[in-house]
């Protein structure tokens, strides 16, 4: 893949490329990033920036003028054009990673001790709903996984699929 600059937009000095570099225009250094909660940042003109951002205004269409960056695999320090996506809050939240404490490896899929039973539920516009109770987990999952497709289409996390 040929490399390709664009100017970061208000900032006259500095340029993003297609493969994730920032460039000082006028030194022609590159800028190191660092890492913040798993994101790569830069700092341009003692501000800092997500470089996942930068790369999106300057590469990828936003005609719905969505606000989030999201990553699709997931993977936050993953920038390339590929991986990245225009995203409104809830479809930025809806791609969210599996919890650590999840015992069933599916989203909205747990051990309920109180009836000795999966739950199964899904989280849709801030309001969680319940999915129902089941004697195994593969019943669960699949309710699960079914309606996670019908409400998050393109935004379906890998761990829903």
């Amino acid at each position: 893949m040929d490399e390709i600059w664009k100017k970061i937009e208000n900032q006259e000095n500095y340029s993003v490329s297609n493969l994730s570099k920032i460039r000082n225009d006028i030194t022609g250094r590159f800028l190191k990033g660092w890492l913040w909660n798993g994101y790569i940042r830069v700092r341009l003109d003692r501000k800092n920036y997500y470089i996942h951002r930068l790369i999106a205004v300057a590469f990828i269409d936003n005609p719905d003028n969505k606000e989030f960056v999201d990553h699709i695999n997931g993977i936050r320090d993953d920038n390339r054009i590929e991986n990245l996506r225009w995203a409104t809050k809830i479809e930025n939240n809806q791609n969210s990673k599996i919890r650590k404490d999840n015992t069933s490896g599916t989203k909205g899929v747990y051990w309920y001790k109180n009836n000795n039973k999966w739950l199964a539920y899904i989280r849709i516009n801030g309001k969680y709903i319940h999915l129902g109770y089941f004697d195994n987990i593969e019943d669960a999952i699949k309710v699960r996984q079914e309606k996670a497709k019908e409400i998050h289409g393109d935004f379906l996390n890998e761990c829903e699929k």
